[in-house]
């Protein structure tokens, strides 16, 4: 019963891992799209930041890198947050799904076991009845062959005496 019970839940708990990496899938698409549309959609006036141009405009230039790593820097920290938020979340609940799982078998242990010291005090009180009875009807049986003695004996004055001779007459 255990091997059977064992087959769905591995298969539920492969579907709940599956189940959060889609979420956090689509948490990551929505933040890439919501940059992606912030970036279509802000204003097109918008005052562009000046550098200063005595050196080099190039990608390597120190103000670019800094600028970069800025973004980077940013971008982790709301990729991080939304991981947090999905993946550390549906571990909590897992971890709590399989502490919830050892509660209920270590309930339906304590069940089974206190059903079976039931049934084994009732089977010692079924033997001790029986032993009384087999008991009572022994000593009834010992009465009845008692009285059957006495009966065939006679209850007269002799009480199963043999009779003297010369006695007992007047």
């Amino acid at each position: 019963m255990r091997a059977e019970n064992e087959d769905p839940c591995r298969i539920a708990k492969a579907a709940g891992i599956e189940l959060e990496k889609s979420y956090t899938q689509t948490i990551l698409m929505n933040k890439e799209n919501a940059c992606l549309r912030q970036q279509l959609h802000t204003k097109k006036n918008k005052r562009k930041r000046t550098y200063t141009t005595t050196q080099a405009r190039l990608m390597t230039s120190e103000e670019m890198s800094q600028k970069l790593l800025e973004v980077q820097r940013k971008q982790m920290g709301e990729l991080h947050k939304g991981l947090r938020q999905a993946v550390f979340l549906g571990i909590r609940a897992r971890h709590a799904q399989e502490a919830n799982a050892d509660k209920a078998a270590k309930k339906a242990e304590k069940v089974v076991e206190r059903e079976t010291t039931k049934a084994a005090r009732e089977a010692e009180k079924a033997a001790a009845k029986a032993a009384k009875a087999a008991k009572a009807a022994e000593t009834k049986a010992a009465k009845a062959a008692k009285a059957a003695g006495v009966a065939a004996r006679g209850r007269g004055r002799a009480r199963g005496r043999p009779k003297e001779k010369g006695k007992g007459t007047r």
